[in-house]
Protein backbone atom coordinates (compact mmCIF):
# COMPACT_ATOMS: atom_id res chain seq x y z
CA UNK A 1 0.00 0.00 0.00
CA UNK A 2 1.47 3.20 -1.21
CA UNK A 3 1.14 6.83 0.67
CA UNK A 4 -1.09 7.96 -1.19
CA UNK A 5 -3.82 4.82 -0.99
CA UNK A 6 -3.11 5.03 2.90
CA UNK A 7 -4.30 8.47 2.93
CA UNK A 8 -7.29 8.51 0.66
CA UNK A 9 -8.24 5.31 2.74
CA UNK A 10 -7.83 7.47 6.13
CA UNK A 11 -9.96 10.12 4.23
CA UNK A 12 -12.26 8.24 3.07
CA UNK A 13 -12.87 6.89 7.19
CA UNK A 14 -12.77 10.30 8.18
CA UNK A 15 -15.23 10.93 5.34
CA UNK A 16 -17.71 8.75 6.66
CA UNK A 17 -16.99 9.55 10.30
CA UNK A 18 -17.55 12.94 9.05
CA UNK A 19 -15.00 14.33 10.95
CA UNK A 20 -11.05 13.73 12.11
CA UNK A 21 -10.67 12.21 14.98
CA UNK A 22 -7.80 12.15 17.32
CA UNK A 23 -4.48 10.22 17.35
CA UNK A 24 -5.73 8.11 20.50
CA UNK A 25 -9.13 7.90 19.44
CA UNK A 26 -7.69 6.55 16.03
CA UNK A 27 -5.32 4.15 17.82
CA UNK A 28 -8.39 3.00 19.70
CA UNK A 29 -10.17 1.74 16.59
CA UNK A 30 -7.10 -1.17 16.76
CA UNK A 31 -7.94 -3.67 14.21
CA UNK A 32 -11.28 -1.87 13.03
CA UNK A 33 -9.25 1.19 11.34
CA UNK A 34 -8.38 1.37 7.86
CA UNK A 35 -5.04 1.89 8.52
CA UNK A 36 -3.29 0.34 11.51
CA UNK A 37 -1.80 3.61 13.18
CA UNK A 38 1.70 2.71 13.56
CA UNK A 39 2.00 2.03 9.37
CA UNK A 40 1.00 5.55 9.22
CA UNK A 41 3.50 6.58 11.95
CA UNK A 42 6.20 4.28 9.73
CA UNK A 43 5.62 6.32 6.75
CA UNK A 44 4.60 9.96 7.68
CA UNK A 45 6.85 10.12 10.86
CA UNK A 46 4.13 11.23 13.88
CA UNK A 47 -0.09 11.34 13.42
CA UNK A 48 0.22 15.20 13.08
CA UNK A 49 2.87 14.89 10.14
CA UNK A 50 0.32 12.87 8.63
CA UNK A 51 -2.92 14.86 8.84
CA UNK A 52 -1.02 18.04 7.54
CA UNK A 53 0.26 16.14 4.81
CA UNK A 54 -3.09 14.70 3.88
CA UNK A 55 -4.37 18.11 4.60
CA UNK A 56 -1.59 19.58 1.74
CA UNK A 57 -1.62 16.80 -0.61
CA UNK A 58 -5.20 16.22 -0.94
CA UNK A 59 -7.00 19.13 -0.47
CA UNK A 60 -9.81 18.85 -1.86
CA UNK A 61 -10.57 15.57 -0.55
CA UNK A 62 -9.75 17.34 2.66
CA UNK A 63 -12.10 19.69 2.73
CA UNK A 64 -14.97 17.11 1.84
CA UNK A 65 -14.67 15.62 5.45
CA UNK A 66 -16.49 17.92 6.63
CA UNK A 67 -20.45 18.36 5.63
CA UNK A 68 -21.39 22.18 5.37
CA UNK A 69 -24.71 22.23 4.66
CA UNK A 70 -26.17 21.84 8.32
CA UNK A 71 -23.45 24.36 10.14
CA UNK A 72 -25.41 27.09 11.72
CA UNK A 73 -25.57 30.01 9.98
CA UNK A 74 -26.85 33.52 12.22
CA UNK A 75 -29.49 35.43 11.29
CA UNK A 76 -28.69 39.34 9.95
CA UNK A 77 -28.81 41.40 12.69
CA UNK A 78 -32.14 43.05 13.77
CA UNK A 79 -31.22 45.86 15.22
CA UNK A 80 -31.53 49.09 12.79
CA UNK A 81 -29.09 51.15 11.12
CA UNK A 82 -28.44 54.71 12.24
CA UNK A 83 -28.55 57.02 9.11
CA UNK A 84 -26.71 60.28 9.65
CA UNK A 85 -28.61 63.45 11.02
CA UNK A 86 -29.07 66.24 8.15
CA UNK A 87 -28.72 69.36 8.83
CA UNK A 88 -31.99 70.81 8.28
CA UNK A 89 -33.15 67.95 12.23
CA UNK A 90 -30.37 69.68 14.31
CA UNK A 91 -31.30 72.57 16.69
CA UNK A 92 -29.78 76.02 16.12
CA UNK A 93 -27.37 75.46 18.91
CA UNK A 94 -26.04 72.22 17.69
CA UNK A 95 -25.80 73.73 14.24
CA UNK A 96 -23.74 76.37 16.14
CA UNK A 97 -21.89 73.93 17.83
CA UNK A 98 -20.76 72.22 14.31
CA UNK A 99 -19.64 74.95 12.73
CA UNK A 100 -17.72 75.78 15.75
CA UNK A 101 -16.16 72.56 15.78
CA UNK A 102 -17.33 71.74 19.73
CA UNK A 103 -18.91 68.51 20.63
CA UNK A 104 -22.27 68.04 21.65
CA UNK A 105 -21.28 66.00 24.50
Amino acid sequence: MTRTEMGLAVINYFKTLGRITSRSEYMALGANAPVHYRLIVRNFGSWHQAMKRLQLKHPTEWKSIFDVSDVYTPEPDPRPVLEPVSDEDLSPLEKLRASTGESSE
